[in-house]
């Protein structure tokens, strides 16, 4: 499989940071993601104001056993955003999709196994966060070098897919995204956590049925 951004929303200032948010407008107090082009290419931009998006797309052959990852990164804070991915596969592969935060050791999956059509079965994964209590003295959060004074965690946003079967997919199909809050899906509700408290624990984290 072969991975490709496509597009995105990146906003300065960070709106849940800066004093007065979005419609602030004196400029030396805004709190700025400095991980942003044209410092960085983009494959290395993190998102990080409520508002922020990306979406990606992947497509190919998965071999027996092979697992396709793509990587996009973001500023964890007390304002989470929904992480997706969405697949389709031909009927029977068995395929396996995951969304993993690997430095908070966040991990979720889901089969692709929803018939589609006759010929096709589709499947869906979304997490909602990561959110960490609004405390500018969590010491889960670091300040954000270059920013004006934010603090967030940088973590990564792994999505996978997995061919679990014994033979290839042969054409295996993706999109994966970060996106604000109010683009929830249609018909995504978020019931599930990790504990029964109803929360990942800090930060907390939810997924999707």
């Amino acid at each position: 499989m072969q991975g490709f951004l496509g597009q995105f929303e990146l906003q300065q200032p960070v709106e849940q940071q800066t004093p007065g948010g979005e419609t602030q407008p004196d400029r030396s107090l805004w709190v700025r993601n400095p991980r942003c082009g044209p410092v960085y290419p983009q494959e290395q931009w993190a998102y990080w104001d409520a508002d922020d998006s990306r979406i990606a797309s992947a497509i190919g052959p998965l071999a027996p056993g092979e697992t396709f990852t793509f990587d996009l990164l973001l500023f964890a804070d007390w304002s989470p955003h929904v992480l997706g991915i969405e697949a389709t596969a031909t009927k029977n592969d068995d395929v396996l999709l995951g969304i993993s935060l690997p430095e908070i050791g966040f991990r979720q999956t889901r089969p692709v196994a929803t018939p589609a059509n006759s010929n096709k079965v589709q499947g869906h994964l979304y997490v909602l966060g990561p959110d960490y209590d609004f405390d500018l003295a969590n010491p889960a959060l670091s300040p954000v070098a270059g920013s004006n004074g934010g603090i967030a965690k940088l973590v990564t946003v792994r999505f996978s897919i997995l061919n679990r079967g014994i033979r290839q997919a042969r054409k295996v199909t993706a999109m994966m995204s970060i996106k604000p809050t109010f683009r929830i899906p249609a018909g995504v509700s978020f019931p599930y956590s990790a504990n029964p408290s109803g929360a990942f624990g800090n930060p907390s984290i939810w997924w999707s049925e």
